[in-house]
């Protein structure tokens, strides 16, 4: 039983999330074979602040980081 589990940055609307589940079972069928009854697919939609990347939150992507902070010694 393949099961997908697909973390997304921020929201998708329904109609989003049905071509999301459409389009990954379709490709489990074509490529694994799989019954398209026996593939489960789980979407995490996941908030800016609860998303770092680069040693920042999402969330704060679009504020400038302070100057003031000094870089540290390695």
């Amino acid at each position: 039983m393949p099961t997908v589990n697909l973390q997304i940055l921020g929201r998708a609307t329904e109609r989003q999330k049905h071509q999301v589940v459409e389009d990954f079972t379709a490709s489990l069928v074509s490529v694994l074979g799989k019954s398209p009854e026996h593939i489960h697919i789980v979407i995490h939609e996941v908030a800016p602040a609860n998303w770092g990347y680069g040693g920042a939150l999402m969330s704060a992507a679009a504020t400038p980081t302070p100057r003031s902070r000094k870089p540290r010694r390695r």
